[in-house]
């Protein structure tokens, strides 16, 4: 007992000691090492140094460059960068680009069929609210210190916020553009206290507006490079409003107008004689065009999502990867450019008449019967990681070629599109002049100009296809490029891609087969799942739709192809389903039974009952000879473990992504492939 008494007094001197060294839970480290929220910004070197991890956001994927200490988890750590996320999300989903790797979703975003289980999808998600949140805990930060600092420091301090809220206001429009409605926070939102809850995309806009107004007086109308100024508030004011009857439903084409004049107007800016040298590895000194870039460096910013993909996945084929591209670690024979791009845009893809058309040619086919054949299609050679002198970058596989966020050549395609919309405060005569500007220096001469009449809206949507886009994504103008695109309350008619997609139209409404979507028999489209083909909708006369509500189904996710006689085969030679045009006779199951239907004296085969045992049905039509391995096949149960599969491979519903909710739980749906929107 006695024993028991020491310790219990013991205990109680500890407490009491402890107590009196200090009353405060509050207290910073000791360790000089050790760096907490607390002691962060006790260096007034650390106040930028804080800032310059925001910027590095746009490229990086987390604290070790390469890979190694990722900020969001993938099993390809580039594919969290925000750049190679958003390139995917604005490019490969149009009648632009299209991928060879035959990644899973990649072939979604192309195949218009893509869904929340889309690993891009989320990915882009996370990326876009981690970088929010980051931005969020900077202007918190730094806010706190505000009141105690003086001189230089207050007054540099005070432009590092307003330059946060620029990438804050940015990444909530991107947000705004891909998710519609998204969860909202800002600094005077503490992490951990609430669960953020959603806000309508019309205050969205109204959010991200009243901020770029609200730090224009904050920011210089020249910063360092690379980081946000006054121009390219208004450079992204511009296209916010451009976009505002999407968004809103209201257009803001004169305000569009307004601050694409305080651009112009400033004499700050203009066009820079060649074209092909702002997407080289010297384009930094060309600021006379470029209002901000996402700055990249072969030594300092290392990534494999950011400009090191958007060049390597291009580069490929009978391309010179080491002298032509500065990669010597070679590409990787991803990105082409569609048929339908190339001959719509360009009339002359060799670059002699317009020398926009940067295009690879030698072994390539223009045209696409596989998409996973790198050789076919064009390649497009705009950025690489060479000088304008053709001196190769700093290292032979990150590159030193910084991405145009923001560039001149769009102000100016920006005021002729809103000017052609209807604003005010500007006129045709000077957007045509603008427009031949552009045209101007493309052709080396005025045989590209055009005249008034020609001024549409349809030739300016084609007109920032060849000046902002080719493949590569400069600029982010994806609805720009869609050749079949009806905006602003019309319907919308994607182009047809290289999968076969098929525009039908139903009611009135021009739509797209998607997947699980099944129209009338008249339709004769092709239903896609991954961008395959899965099963042919024929003619009411020639075949028929099966029922899925009572699970008899004819399609199946893996691999189908269509042979020559109507049937649909699987891997191996394995039948899942078929169909035989009428007078032929079709394949039908009922309960275990296969039976052939529709039979005539030209079809030779069993014509009674068969079971669905490893049964061979052998017939002919024409000269034409098709075999049918029939197998036993549940295939609910196939459907059901892929879909198991991929809930498991990506991210799970309902997780918390960095203090913001799952997209995907009472949450709108991912960005839609067919809404109606105008250019961006």
């Amino acid at each position: 007992m006695k024993v028991l008494k020491v310790l219990i007094l013991q205990a109680i001197m500890i407490v009491v000691f402890a107590a009196s060294c200090t009353k405060k839970l509050d207290t910073k480290p000791i360790d000089p090492l050790v760096t907490t929220s607390a002691t962060l910004l006790d260096k007034p070197a650390a106040y930028k140094e804080f800032l310059a991890k925001l910027y590095g956001s746009l490229a990086l994927s987390g604290q070790k460059g390469q890979f190694g200490a990722p900020e969001i988890q993938a099993s390809d750590e580039g594919t969290t960068c925000f750049l190679r996320e958003y390139w995917a999300a604005q490019e490969v989903t149009t009648d632009e680009c299209i991928n060879a790797w035959g990644d899973g979703g990649l072939v979604e975003y192309h195949g218009g069929i893509w869904s929340d289980n889309n690993l891009y999808v989320q990915l882009m998600y996370e990326r876009l609210f981690i970088n929010i949140a980051y931005t969020n805990e900077y202007i918190r930060d730094v806010n706190a210190k505000l009141g105690g600092l003086t001189g230089q420091l207050k007054t540099d301090a005070t432009g590092y916020v307003a330059e946060a809220r620029f990438l804050r206001a940015y990444f909530y429009y991107i947000a705004m553009d891909l998710y519609g409605k998204t969860p909202f926070a800002t600094e005077t939102d503490l992490p951990g206290t609430f669960l953020p809850k959603q806000i309508s995309r019309a205050d969205l806009f109204k959010y991200v507006e009243s901020e770029l107004i609200a730090i224009q007086p904050l920011l210089p109308e020249t910063n360092e490079y690379a980081r946000a100024n006054r121009f390219a508030d208004y450079a992204l004011l511009s296209r916010l409003y451009l976009n505002a009857k999407v968004f809103t439903g209201t257009d803001r084409n004169t305000d569009c107008i307004t601050y694409c004049n305080k651009i112009i107007s400033a004499n700050k800016y203009s066009l820079n004689a060649s074209y092909k040298n702002l997407f080289l590895t010297d384009n930094n000194t060309l600021t006379n065009e470029i209002i901000m870039p996402i700055a990249e460096d072969g030594v300092n910013t290392q990534s494999y999502g950011d400009m090191t993909f958007v060049i390597h996945a291009a580069v490929g084929g009978s391309e010179d990867a080491t002298n032509t591209f500065g990669i010597a670690s070679g590409g990787w024979g991803g990105n082409r450019m569609t048929t339908s791009f190339v001959n719509k845009v360009f009339a002359d893809p060799s670059g002699a008449t317009d020398k926009r058309a940067i295009f690879y040619t030698s072994g390539q086919d223009l045209n696409i019967s596989n998409p996973t054949v790198f050789t076919q299609g064009y390649l497009s050679a705009k950025f690489k990681n060479v000088s304008s002198t053709g001196a190769r970058g700093s290292n032979d596989t990150f590159v030193d070629t910084d991405f145009p966020l923001f560039r001149f050549a769009e102000i100016y395609l920006n005021y002729a599109e809103a000017v052609v919309r209807g604003g005010a405060g500007g006129d045709a005569g000077t957007a045509l002049t603008y427009i031949n500007e552009l045209r101007q220096r493309a052709y080396g001469n005025t045989n590209g100009n055009i005249n008034a009449g020609q001024l549409t809206l349809s030739f300016l949507i084609d007109e920032r296809g060849r000046d902002l886009g080719v493949v590569r994504a400069e600029g982010f103008f994806r609805d720009g490029q869609r050749a079949l695109q009806h905006r602003l309350g019309f319907a919308e008619a994607p182009l047809p891609s290289i999968y076969e997609r098929q525009i039908v139209q139903r009611c009135g409404e021009i739509r797209m087969i998607r997947s699980e979507r099944l129209l009338a028999d008249r339709q004769c489209a092709l239903e896609q799942r991954l961008g395959l083909v899965v099963t042919r909708l024929v003619e009411v006369h020639g075949g028929h739709v099966v029922d899925r509500r009572r699970d008899q189904r004819m399609i199946c996710p893996e691999r189908l192809l269509q042979d020559p006689g109507g049937a649909l085969v699987g891997r191996f030679g394995v039948v899942i389903a078929a169909l035989i045009l009428e007078g032929h006779g079709h394949l039908e199951q009922n309960k275990g039974i296969v039976r052939v239907l529709g039979a005539e004296s030209g079809l030779y085969g069993r014509l009674e009952l068969l079971p669905f045992d490893e049964c061979v049905c052998i017939f002919a039509r024409g000269q034409q000879r098709i075999e049918a391995l029939l197998h036993r096949l549940d295939i609910g149960a196939l459907c059901r473990r892929r879909r198991h599969r991929e809930r498991r491979d990506n991210c799970e519903p309902g997780r918390q992504h960095y203090g913001f909710p799952s997209p995907f739980v009472d949450h709108p749906a991912p960005p839609d492939p067919h809404r109606d929107k105008a250019s961006r």
